[in-house]
């Protein structure tokens, strides 16, 4: 194994010294200290909707404004409260099998309660619609908005969990719910029946998604599907026996009413036991008590869990519960899995419309007669239930996949229910007649519950492994689609059972269920394949990040992932790819046989990738066979007499250079000490794939600098002479995921959300290149920056400001525009009062120069080691620089070069 040194080494951390408030503004007192320090307390309570606290808006004393300079200053890592190791007591995955398997009954009872509602009500419609006076259609309206109810909860309770915990998420919602089963039992028309209903679903509806939350706190992932079946059980369980209770409530003396009043009786009682023998499950508020335990012992009060500094937005969270789950709806693998449980689930429901049919009216058996054919429905899904709690196969995959998730061994179950399900649709249908014995449609209904439990559960758990941590969002919209349908079903169900029959209105059905039999076999076939043609290449070669590889086990753990089929890996390649570091790449790659290509690390290994594909191609190994291959004078233009790259380039960034995203690679000429470029129309990557965790290791300098990169590219891009429509706009968008995540991850290293924005911001920064935008000076001057040993972020953190305010002559109303949005971010709002900058006397130069001061980087060359002595060469190497001729103002002589490199040169 070949090492070198890599880009990462050569993005050095610096240490700040000195006193604690270097740095800040600075900060008087005023005379009245007392009133002063009673601002600074109302300033702690500020709440998120108004910037003032309720004792603020109420107090008739005059507040001040009051701002401390380390307010936004992270917390020591020294008092924040963590488990002590993986095993800690504190943590759940850590408690007494029996406590956890306790913990998982109840909450499955919890959720048992709730889908008991969703059905008790069906039993009692007929009795409704006589009662009110309305038709029957009207009266299962019950059972729509009930399910409706419970398709809208999740999207509210789900979030409160992050923050409340799962007890309070869950038990206090649900108690509403119960209050509410008693308002239906004694409503007094229609519409107090069904805002009850809809309410009693909603409120009840807080352990169907958070219920998978406690299950993934207390079980690791070979242990999940034994909990899952537990979980899966209940969300069938309750609607199955609740119509048998409900039918002997309807045939006897009681009055429907008392359909509801058992409802809420029983969810009461599950829930007395619950809050009386059930602990909080939540990590994060464990640590919470642990913190507040320690601050006692101790008596150190600075001591506290992270999640005490909880500061997300309610945008945030609508993100994720919100917006996130019908983002994620629209991808092919949740669509498909979604629509599939979906329709179960809904014939699932539209069951309960067809058993009175079929057993009450044709074979005129009474209610609660008519009423036990779901227990065999039942046994279905207990065997079903007891058929994926079997998981050798899943946990000999995962292992053998160094124990990552991996989705498609859920799928084996799913894909003989897929079978069973439409088998139990047609038994049921050709033999409900009073004519048949009725053993033969209990069997289909047998089958029909066998299908749904084995479909319905490996949906979930595909879904969980696939999105892992947006698995929450996939479940959510999952959940919101089949609750949409469930209660859209019992609607049409009576009218399509009598005017088609049972037999052909089920038979449809099964028909359905036919069509949608190949969803888990082309998942489970194309998975496997999917991975094979871009992982498990006969001949793969990884070249990693040096950081990387010594930091952290992703390497390790790639490489176990692809076992025998790396045949090389190559460790490092130096800050702006240096043409000596590829050739003995490209020269073992040869000897090696190589297939496929992998990078796993910043900019520097993907444009060496890029290159070295394009290499392979067109047989270039020399010096100046890459220099044959490129054209320095216009990097816009591609080489039409050369070959595509052949071999399949898969690039795993941890930085956010966007270099993955283009059809270019920069290569240094290691004599001239200039930059070249490679092109081809089809030098993109062949895949690209993100993981926000993954990039928690990247060295803070190194992934903050190639952010500023980023910023680089949708500053100047929006300022191009040439942009585009399509690019400005996405540029607009790309500069304010990137400034919002690169500041919140400066605050919070370990903020996924806010590291997936600038990935998405970086995707989106690149949009100019798709379309031949031209670049300026910040990228045309910072080229000739790269030979003299700084870094492609560190260039554009120190010339942008400055090519800004030199351009402000000819585009000053077009920075307006950017100026104007970044002011309406918040957290920009904070930097520019960090900065002691104003609004209205400042321009878009100094806004981007706070940002960057903000983030720690560099303002000067100065600071990143290059002279004055230097500036004479840079200036006239950047007069051969293709982005300076296109420069909103053109470069054309020394004298213009030199009027920006003054401006930074410290």
């Amino acid at each position: 194994m070949a090492t070198n040194m890599d880009s990462d080494n050569l993005e050095k951390q610096e240490t700040r010294e000195g006193h604690l408030y270097d740095g800040f503004p600075d900060y008087r007192m005023g005379a009245d200290e007392e009133e002063q320090t009673e601002n600074i307390l109302l300033r702690k309570r500020t709440t998120i909707a108004d910037p003032r606290s309720p004792a603020t808006r109420f107090s008739s004393r005059r507040q001040l404004s009051f701002y401390h300079p380390l307010e936004h200053v992270p917390t020591t890592r020294d008092v924040i409260v963590d488990f002590d190791g993986l095993d800690d007591l504190y943590r759940p995955k850590n408690w007494t099998f029996q406590k956890k398997a306790y913990t998982t009954i109840m909450y499955g009872l919890v959720t048992m309660g709730a889908t008991w509602g969703s059905s008790i009500y069906a039993s009692a419609t007929f009795k409704v619609a006589e009662e009110f006076h309305i038709s029957p259609v009207v009266a299962t309206l019950g059972v729509t908005l009930y399910l409706f109810g419970f398709g809208t909860g999740p999207l509210i309770w789900a979030p409160l969990s992050e923050v409340f915990g799962r007890r309070a998420a869950v038990f206090y919602p649900y108690f509403i719910g119960a209050i509410f089963a008693f308002g239906s039992a004694t409503a007094k028309d229609t519409q107090t029946l069904m805002l009850t209903r809809f309410f009693g679903g909603f409120f009840s509806s807080a352990p169907v998604t958070n219920t998978g939350g406690v299950l993934g706190d207390l079980w690791n992932p070979e242990q999940r599907g034994h909990a899952m079946a537990a979980y899966a059980m209940a969300v069938g369980g309750g609607p199955l026996v609740a119509p048998i209770v409900g039918g002997a409530i309807v045939d006897s003396y009681l009055s429907w009413r008392w359909t509801e009043y058992t409802t809420g009786i029983l969810q009461m009682l599950i829930l007395i036991i619950a809050i009386l023998t059930v602990d909080e499950s939540y990590s994060p508020v464990l640590l919470v008590y642990k913190a507040r335990r320690l601050r006692h012992e101790k008596g150190n009060w600075a001591l506290h869990a992270k999640h005490e500094e909880w500061d997300i937005s309610f945008q945030q969270l609508a993100t994720k519960y919100l917006i996130r789950p019908f983002q994620l709806l629209a991808t092919p693998i949740t669509a498909c899995m979604a629509a599939y449980a979906s329709f179960v689930y809904g014939i699932f429901y539209l069951c309960f419309a067809a058993f009175p049919i079929e057993f009450q009216e044709e074979r005129g058996w009474n209610a609660l007669v008519g009423s036990l054919p779901f227990l065999a429905t039942l046994l279905g899904c207990v065997t079903g239930a007891i058929a994926n709690s079997n998981t050798k196969y899943y946990i000999s995959r995962m292992k053998a996949n160094n124990r990552r998730p991996v989705p498609e061994a859920r799928l084996p179950p799913m894909m003989f229910g897929a079978i069973v399900f439409p088998a139990g649709c047609f038994l049921f249908g050709w033999t409900s007649s009073k004519n048949v014995f009725w053993l033969c449609p209990c069997i289909g209904a047998y089958l029909i519950g066998l299908g749904f439990i084995t479909i319905f559960q490996c949906a979930i758990n595909y879904l969980i492994d696939t999105f892992q941590i947006y698995a929450a969002s996939a479940v959510a919209g999952n959940t919101a689609l089949r609750s949409a349908l469930a209660g859209t079903f019992p609607l049409f169900a009576p009218a399509m059972f009598h005017n088609l029959g049972i037999n052909w209105a089920t038979s449809l059905i099964g028909f359905i269920g036919i069509a949608l039999i190949p969803i888990p076999f082309v998942f489970f076939v194309y998975g496997k394949k999917h991975v094979k043609e871009t992982f498990h290449s006969q001949r793969s070669y990884i070249i990693a990040s040096n950081t990387l590889s010594k930091r952290t086990k992703f390497l390790t753990q790639l490489q176990e992932a692809l076992g025998t089929s790396v045949v090389g890996t190559w460790i490092g390649i130096k800050s702006h790819t240096p043409l000596d570091d590829l050739l003995p790449i490209i020269e073992d790659m040869k000897a090696k046989n190589a297939d496929c290509l992998i990078t796993l690390g910043g900019g520097s290994l993907t444009d060496g990738g890029k290159a070295i594909t394009y290499a392979l191609a067109n047989n270039a190994s020399s010096e100046q066979d890459f220099i044959n291959l490129s054209n320095r004078k216009d990097p816009s233009s591609s080489v039409t007499n050369s070959n595509a790259p052949s071999i399949p380039l898969i690039c795993i960034p941890i930085s956010l250079s966007g270099g993955e995203y283009s059809r270019y690679a920069g290569i240094t000429d290691p004599k001239s000490h200039l930059k070249f470029m490679l092109t081809h129309t089809r030098m993109f990557p062949s895949l690209v794939i993100l993981d926000p965790q993954l990039t928690v290791s990247t060295p803070e300098r190194l992934w903050l600098s190639s952010g500023d990169r980023s910023i680089d590219h949708c500053v100047e891009g929006y300022l191009s002479t040439n942009a585009k429509e399509s690019s400005s706009v996405a540029a607009l968008e790309g500069l304010s995921l990137l400034v919002n995540g690169l500041l919140k991850t400066k605050q919070d290293p370990n903020d996924l959300d806010a590291r997936l924005k600038c990935q998405l911001g970086s995707n989106l920064s690149m949009t100019s290149l798709y379309e031949s935008v031209w670049k300026g000076a910040s990228h045309g001057i910072g080229h000739q920056l790269g030979p003299q040993g700084v870094g492609h972020g560190e260039t554009s953190c120190i010339l942008l400001p400055a090519v800004c305010k030199f351009n402000a002559k000819v585009n000053k109303k077009k920075q307006e525009e950017l100026k104007e949005m970044l002011c309406k971010e918040e957290i920009v709002k904070v930097v520019i009062n960090d900065a002691g900058l104003e609004e209205e006397g400042s321009d878009l130069g100094d806004m981007l120069r706070a940002i960057f001061n903000a983030l720690g980087m560099p303002k000067s060359l100065k600071e990143v080691g290059v002279g004055r002595e230097k500036l004479d060469e840079i200036a006239r190497n950047s007069l051969e620089d293709h982005f300076c001729h296109t420069n909103p103002i053109p470069l054309k002589n020394r004298e213009q070069v030199m009027e920006i490199l003054e401006l930074v040169v410290g």
